[in-house]
């Protein structure tokens, strides 16, 4: 707030406090010889058996949840529902673990930090945290995003305890110790430190400012991170110099993903403008769950991709045309040249066109092919190839 008076003296500042309640908190650093998951479920159930309420435990991602889940289930009584909640649920799971739980019974819900500020989870009065979060890096050398674990912010470990705090008086359980909470970075990293850049990049050119530099930011964005933007809109033919090509002023207008923008104004007739609407909107809101082939996902005529491909259309001012899945490949081929990729005859693992390895599971089906374009790929933490996602 302070940083933003400075940028902005004269705005007005609206201050609300909201209600909550006191949060008693503790810390409580986890055994060094002890499985993270195991040392979470008998710190969670040792919290339960003392403490009366419903319990919401801070997790890094859906594998721990899972895994403390299964802990937790032979610790805790007949009384008490376990109920996960993170981005990839279905509807109706997330609401369970939103809604209060029934008459008579307690809950306690695993959630990962889509739990920390946007939801009010009812009956809540018991916190564990466990200080860690999964967070997206963009890697600037290799153009993908990587998934790394890392201690949260003392700002995040405030914000957790105070979940206890909205209904009634709560207590909060952080899982470490309270000198190193105390060292704990102070705020989050922003944003605009950590991510892909060539969305941004692609908007400041539409707008006529070819400098980063001369806008006013509260975080200066970085400019490694700003000339991998500036290569990948290299690549995609958006750029004539230092300013937006014709193409790249067709991409900036449909304010789509800059690859997605590429492949959307590639499309020659109407048959290829529906192909690639429906791809893009596949790749936007990607199968929550199992199969990496795109082409069985293109095959699904689900409503919200449905939906958003006529959405797209729309923009492209096309009407008719049929998706056409033998279009799939040159389409991507275009938007995603530097990720075409060729089997290096282990199973499941390719080397991209970047140069990069990249791998699947060596029982997917996708494995039998030599060449594939992975259009999603996440880089992981454990392995120096990324995993195909989705080809």
């Amino acid at each position: 707030n302070d940083r933003l008076q400075q940028m902005l003296p004269e705005a007005p500042v609206v201050i609300s406090e909201g209600r909550s309640f006191p949060v008693e908190r503790h810390y409580l650093p986890l055994p060094a010889h002890q499985r993270f998951d195991e040392a979470v479920a008998v710190a969670t159930a040792e919290m339960l058996r003392q403490e009366s309420g419903s319990l919401l435990l801070f997790l890094p991602g859906v594998g721990e949840i899972q895994r403390v889940q299964e802990q937790l289930a032979s610790r805790i009584g007949s009384d008490v529902l376990l109920c996960p909640l993170y981005g990839a649920l279905s509807l109706n799971d997330q609401r369970k673990a939103i809604l209060p739980a029934p008459q008579g019974m307690r809950k306690v819900v695993l959630a990962t930090n889509i739990a920390e500020t946007s939801l009010t989870i009812e009956g809540i009065r018991l916190v564990v945290d466990c200080a860690q979060e999964r967070v997206a890096r963009f890697d600037p050398r290799t153009g993908l995003t990587r998934l790394i674990t890392q201690r949260v912010s003392q700002a995040s470990m405030t914000q957790r305890a105070g979940r206890a705090g909205r209904l009634e008086p709560g207590i909060s359980l952080h899982l470490i110790a309270k000198e190193q909470a105390e060292r704990a970075a102070a705020q989050s990293e922003p944003e605009i430190l950590q991510s892909d850049l060539s969305g941004l990049l692609m908007e400041l050119l539409q707008w006529g400012c070819s400098d980063p530099a001369q806008m006013s930011w509260l975080d200066q964005p970085p400019a490694v991170n700003l000339l991998a933007a500036k290569r990948l809109l290299q690549m995609l033919g958006a750029l004539e110099g230092e300013r937006l090509s014709a193409q790249g002023q067709k991409m900036a207008a449909l304010g789509n993903d800059p690859r997605l923008a590429a492949m959307l104004v590639s499309a020659k007739n109407d048959d290829e403008a529906a192909t690639a609407a429906k791809i893009a909107a596949i790749l936007e809101e990607p199968p929550r769950m199992g199969n990496s082939d795109l082409g069985v996902a293109f095959s699904r005529n689900q409503p919200a991709w449905q939906q958003r491909s006529q959405q797209l259309l729309k923009r492209l001012n096309v009407r008719g045309g049929e998706a056409d899945s033998s279009l799939i490949a040159p389409l991507l081929a275009g938007a995603f040249a530097d990720r075409i990729a060729r089997r290096r005859g282990q199973d499941g693992r390719y080397q991209l066109a970047n140069g990069m390895g990249a791998m699947l599971d060596a029982n997917d089906a996708l494995s039998r092919h030599e060449w594939l374009i992975a259009p999603l790929l996440l880089q992981g933490s454990a392995s120096p190839d990324a995993r195909i996602l989705l080809a």
